[in-house]
């Protein structure tokens, strides 16, 4: 089943699934260099070529955070980011939050888009809400599975399905020194949704 979906400010259809690519945390902010409509890149640790994002991505940070009910104050970019297996992270720098994802492992098709790409897109989100980049006191593998919890949630608002919202780590990959298992994300983000679906019935009620 084709399980795409169209990306717009007023639709949201289907889902999709892409190959599972890690997703977390790793890159720090070097130099801040903003100078609005992209006219200047900031450099990243772990990125190179920075670029600004797909026009699609933009909408989907923008129907995340309309979703969950907060101001759009993260600038996003677009990389090649060269930590082995890591496709998206967030990170802070001066108060100005950024998420940065990888152009090669993170596709946002003209006229649809997959669900894994906003799933990604919303887990970063999740780490910013957060504020993981400052929590010193829990373990990363927590900080991960809040922000899957996160993603859930956010994509049930946006009308996915709990299979599309859990597509992301399908298979049965192990836990890391930073990272929990696939099934320990899968569990966390269906928790999320789950949550997302509860509100949603009783905002119709």
């Amino acid at each position: 089943r084709d399980n795409n979906m169209k990306l717009s400010r007023r639709t949201l259809i289907g889902a999709a699934g892409i190959s599972v690519i890690g997703i977390g945390t790793p890159g720090v902010v070097s130099a801040q260099s903003w100078r609005g409509n992209f006219g200047m890149m900031p450099r990243f640790k772990n990125a190179r070529s920075v670029k600004p994002p797909n026009p699609r991505a933009e909408i989907a940070m923008n129907l995340i955070t309309d979703a969950v009910g907060i101001e759009r104050t993260i600038k996003l970019y677009s990389a090649h980011i060269t930590k082995t297996r890591i496709a998206g992270f967030a990170t802070t720098l001066n108060g100005t939050r950024y998420i940065v994802y990888d152009r090669a492992k993170v596709p946002w098709p003209e006229t649809i888009t997959p669900w894994t790409s906003v799933f990604l897109m919303a887990h970063e989100v999740g780490h910013h809400v957060a504020v993981h980049n400052f929590r010193k006191d829990i373990q990363k593998i927590r900080l991960e599975l809040e922000a899957d919890r996160f993603a859930g949630f956010a994509l049930s608002r946006l009308g996915a399905t709990e299979a599309q919202a859990t597509y992301y780590y399908r298979g049965n990959g192990p836990e890391t020194i930073t990272h929990p298992s696939s099934l320990a994300s899968t569990a966390s983000a269906r928790a999320g949704w789950k949550l997302g679906e509860r509100m949603k019935r009783r905002e119709q009620s």
